[in-house]
């Protein structure tokens, strides 16, 4: 390549036309997830959802005094055991010294005192019913052991009836249900604003 002023110049390298062009390379992966947004400050802990009573269920303290009662009646039968022994007397449930009762027959009077503390511990319904079925089935050591030592007899009767009257008396401490529906309002016509005459029309609504 010449120029006007007689200069040559440069010249230009030919490329090859069966070269291939390189391209720019392309990202293909897939961009990765972005991570899920902290959860939002918690601003205390949940609060507990109590459970409402059910009609029949004993109050709390009612409660606590039937499981104290029966477990003071629990500790009344082990005296009621200590004192035969020292008397050297035999109630019926544990028998004379040289030929005891079983344990099974023994532990007996306790069986229907612990039964109802677990119902109580369990909040279960009609606890005063359930009570009194303790307290009856209590008696029965009493009437039986009034063959054999009548002082101690008398006090296991004793001992039944004041369980017995704590159930009785628990009767006033239970839950009760709702004695009948809660009434529904009519839906009548809107009222007009302002105060309204008792004695004056009334509007009659079109059905």
């Amino acid at each position: 390549m010449t120029w006007a002023d007689g200069r040559r110049g440069a010249r230009v390298p030919a490329v090859p036309v069966d070269r291939p062009v390189p391209s720019p390379a392309v990202e293909t992966t897939t961009p990765a997830t972005p991570p899920p947004p902290p959860p939002p400050p918690t601003t205390g802990a949940a609060p507990a959802v109590r459970r409402a009573p059910r009609p029949g269920q004993l109050t709390p303290w009612w409660r606590v005094a039937t499981a104290a009662t029966w477990v003071l009646v629990i500790a009344a039968f082990i005296g009621v055991w200590n004192t035969s022994r020292q008397l050297g007397v035999a109630l019926w449930w544990l028998g004379p010294d040289g030929e005891p009762q079983p344990v099974f027959i023994t532990l007996l009077p306790f069986l229907a005192p612990l039964v109802l503390i677990v119902l109580v511990l369990n909040n279960v319904r009609h606890l005063p019913w359930f009570g009194l079925a303790a307290a009856a089935v209590t008696s029965i050591f009493g009437f039986i052991d009034l063959a054999y030592v009548r002082r101690l007899g008398v006090v296991e009767l004793l001992i039944a009836s004041a369980g017995a009257a704590v159930a009785i008396a628990g009767f006033g401490g239970t839950y009760v249900g709702s004695t009948g529906a809660t009434p529904t309002p009519a839906v009548g016509p809107p009222t007009p604003d302002g105060p309204v005459d008792a004695d004056g029309p009334r509007p009659i609504a079109d059905h």
